[in-house]
């Protein structure tokens, strides 16, 4: 068989592909330049260098999603006799997926892999004959411990059908990108953006993503245009286009999931009945902020956003209070902004009732962004100035307790067993 490329899109999936190379002998390692070291040869473009390689014949083996190939490679398809083996392996080496030149060998460089990662014996082609026809690219075999649905990584093929451009068939993916740098990007959200056509969302989460994007269409919105975001992201992806709406943190946790479902329930347009969405999950701002410090978050915790421009304040103190009562742990989204400057001091003095001044509590800005900063102090000497929109609070509960180390660092949890105490708190009439 010809030299066979191993393509990579990030420097974490370098240790898989030297495995790989060390199975094929004579195998080259092409990687992006100046984003990943210990590559054989760097390509400015990863979209142009798969198609030169396709032209010349070349074996082409990617640890990416099959859509990003799939997308890739799709407007040079012609006659399945001259197609050289293309396949797709998963970025945890857990799927070996042979997309083209079953002709030439597709199958066997697949079982050659899969013994090399010690992965489970691919399946016949027969097993994903009902998946479909992905844009003329129907993936041969599959590790079978996975499903047709996993072959792009959490991303159906069908959802990435080039050919569906122009002719509705577009998909909508909802993606967190965690709360700040590249390394709390899940790889199905990495895969997922490089996938897409188009790139919908807040200015500053669209720039938080661009070192991954490869000449995707980015359409920017202010931070409050929510609803705004989620119709644009929809009508895209009516067209046909393949939509990435991008969220930071989790998009399902006070993010724009949320905000797609409540305006494709409200206007109901009948060219988004057809749209595929998913939603892939990302590292909430609290898991990232909470790993800080240790383990606050180890017990029952209460989520509850400051931000009352679309709830009322009524209900936020309820919230509040009932909360604090029942000794959670709380989680303060939203705590602060130039509009909104008195709502932390009351939340803190309802808190006062019900929890010790010295409450530890943990203040977090700018996670995984340049300027982070996290600060442990007490309750009581919590103030509105602590904190900013780019910032989240975690309030410890009464069993929450502080470890002091020797270099000067603290250590905060709260233990998995809950201790009893002398008196219940008093409950709400």
């Amino acid at each position: 068989m010809t030299q066979v490329a191993i393509v990579i899109l990030g420097q974490h999936s370098v240790p898989l592909a030297r495995r790989i190379k060390t199975a094929l002998p004579g195998a080259v390692l092409y990687g992006i330049a100046n984003r990943m070291a210990d590559v054989d040869i760097p390509c400015a473009n990863v979209g142009d260098t798969l198609r030169a390689l396709f032209s010349a014949g070349t074996p082409i083996v990617g640890l990416c999603a099959a859509g990003i190939l799939i997308r890739t490679l799709a407007p040079l398809l012609s006659e399945e006799w001259s197609e050289p083996p293309v396949l797709a392996v998963a970025e945890d080496g857990s799927t070996v997926v042979p997309l083209l030149g079953g002709l030439h060998g597709a199958d066997d460089l697949a079982r050659q892999i899969a013994d090399a990662l010690q992965v489970a014996p691919t399946a016949s082609a027969s097993a994903l004959a009902a998946v479909g026809d992905a844009g003329g690219l129907i993936p041969t075999a599959v590790s079978s411990h996975t499903t047709p649905d996993d072959v792009a990584i959490g991303v159906a093929p069908r959802l990435l059908d080039p050919n569906a451009v122009g002719r509705g068939r577009g998909w909508l993916a909802i993606v967190g990108t965690g709360p700040g740098g590249e390394q709390w990007m899940s790889p199905e959200v990495r895969d997922v953006l490089q996938a897409a056509t188009d790139w919908v969302g807040y200015t500053t989460y669209l720039n938080l993503a661009e070192p991954l994007r490869q000449g995707q269409q980015r359409h920017e919105f202010d931070n409050r245009e929510e609803l705004e975001r989620a119709s644009m992201a929809l009508d895209l992806a009516a067209e046909g286009r393949a939509v990435a709406l991008v969220s930071s943190g989790d998009p399902g946790i006070y993010a724009m999931a949320a905000a797609v479902f409540e305006v494709l329930e409200r206007e109901d347009k009948p060219s988004w009945r057809q749209i595929d969405i998913t939603v892939c999950p990302g590292i909430s701002a609290m898991q990232a902020a909470a790993a800080q410090v240790g383990a606050p978050l180890g017990h029952d915790f209460c989520v509850i956003s400051l931000s009352d421009i679309l709830k009322p304040w009524t209900v936020i103190e309820q919230r509040i209070a009932a909360a604090v009562q029942a000794d959670f742990v709380l989680v303060l989204y939203n705590p602060v902004s130039t509009q909104r400057t008195w709502q932390l001091q009351k939340a803190k003095e309802i808190m006062l009732q019900w929890r010790p001044p010295e409450t530890p509590v943990i203040i977090a800005r700018n996670l995984g962004r340049p300027g982070q900063d996290v600060t442990i102090k007490s309750l009581d000497q919590l103030t509105a100035g602590d904190a900013d929109m780019r910032t989240i609070i975690l309030v410890g509960s009464q069993q929450t307790r502080i470890i002091q180390r020797s270099d000067g660092r603290t250590w905060v949890y709260t233990p998995r067993r809950y201790a009893e105490r002398e008196s219940a708190p008093e409950t709400l009439v």
